[in-house]
């Protein structure tokens, strides 16, 4: 019986491992179900080695990060106003945000580029 090779890992994305995680046949492939799991794991921790989930305990989150405006002028100018860093936890859908330093800079090319 002949195995299909296993994908590298370390060349996907974190978005791309749990596309490949959701799409996997656990049964018939268990060990690149498990790769995957570990190379989440792996990433996870590089990003923030101490998040547990403060609902369920889950180690296990998705990175992000929304950008919001304030007032009537900001959004008219379609200046960003506060960007936070959003945390989700992968099990419960938790999620947390943190307040990222504002940047004058980045307003500015926020309001030239139209972004």
């Amino acid at each position: 019986m002949k195995t299909s090779p296993r994908p590298n890992y370390d060349d996907y994305s974190l978005e791309e491992l749990y596309q490949a995680e959701s799409s996997v046949d656990r049964e018939k492939y268990p060990e690149n179900y498990d790769a995957i799991r570990a190379k989440i794991k792996e990433i996870c921790q590089l990003t923030n080695p101490d998040y547990k989930c403060r609902n369920c305990g889950s180690e296990e989150y998705e990175v992000g990060e929304i950008h919001v405006t304030g007032s009537n002028m900001g959004k008219f100018f379609d200046i960003q106003g506060t960007k936070f860093k959003t945390f989700t936890c992968r099990k419960c859908n938790y999620t947390e945000l943190y307040k990222c330093p504002k940047s004058r800079w980045g307003n500015i090319i926020d309001f030239l580029m139209g972004g």
